[in-house]
């Protein structure tokens, strides 16, 4: 039993000395996320699995400002609070899902914090009001600077400082 104490001792200071290195910070598969200057919180979901992030945008448009293409849409969290967007597209991404027809969604680029990380990173926009959680966090925001551990959710809240968008 002196064994247990011992290993949670020695986790907690490998723990500690982890964070202080400024090694990857472990959080749970699910994670609160701030996007943009308009300090939305939605719910996200970090996965491993998909390269790049998504997500779910309502009434996309499209247009052009200063010989460029913008889309302008809203992102409704789970309390009701709508935020309206506006970002010049980077590029058009085509998804290919097994067992779907390939999908061309817009990518533009979106300041997203969970816990203390706040990354500038591509985020392609869809309608992923069927799924459970409008946020997906793909591996480009977490690389280097996220561990994700399956069996927990909701470990911390959004600290970033103030983003650059």
């Amino acid at each position: 039993m002196r064994l247990i104490p011992a290993v949670l001792l020695l986790l907690s200071l490998v723990a500690a000395r982890a964070a202080a290195a400024g090694d990857p910070i472990v959080l749970g598969w699910l994670e609160l996320a701030r996007l943009g200057p308009d300090r939305l919180i939605l719910r996200g979901k970090l996965d491993t699995g998909a390269r790049n992030s998504s997500l779910n945008a309502q009434d996309v448009a499209r247009f052009r400002k200063d010989g460029r293409l913008w889309v302008r849409f809203s992102v409704t969290n789970n309390k009701g609070r709508t935020v309206k967007f506006e970002r010049p597209v980077e590029g058009i991404a085509t998804i290919k899902r097994a067992g779907a027809d390939a999908e061309e969604r817009y990518v533009i680029l979106l300041d997203v914090c969970v816990a203390q990380i706040s990354r500038r990173v591509e985020v392609n926009l869809t309608d992923r009001s069927d799924l459970n959680y409008q946020l997906l966090i793909g591996r480009r925001f977490l690389e280097g600077a996220i561990l994700v551990d399956s069996s927990s959710t909701f470990t911390t809240k959004p600290t970033c400082a103030a983003d650059a968008s």
